[in-house]
């Protein structure tokens, strides 16, 4: 019989102003790297709690009433925003 997972995140929308309901910080269980590797190719590794992490940041700013270039910044190793290494940027895109 096969598994049958399900995954479901839920937030409070302040429509006002929207924010991520979620410290995008990685806790002591979280785990999350980004490495760009030789030739271009990005490599993602992640626990299963970082995984989820990385899930509740996507639904939010697929679901929240986020204007286009809407954004944040990460370092590779999701430990927040200093200006110093190499960062990922997450931004909500205009329709084509």
């Amino acid at each position: 019989m096969d598994k049958i997972r399900e995954f479901t995140h839920r937030f409070e929308e302040d429509t006002e102003a929207p924010q991520l309901s979620i410290d995008v910080d990685v806790t002591d269980r979280q785990h999350i790297h980004i490495n760009v590797e030789e030739g271009g190719n990005v490599w993602l590794s992640a626990n299963r709690e970082g995984w989820l992490h990385l899930a509740r940041i996507c639904a939010e700013m697929g679901t929240m009433d986020f204007k286009p270039g809407f954004h944040f910044h990460m370092t590779f190793d999701f430990q927040g925003s200093n200006g110093s290494g190499q960062e990922i940027s997450f931004e909500v895109a205009e329709n084509p």
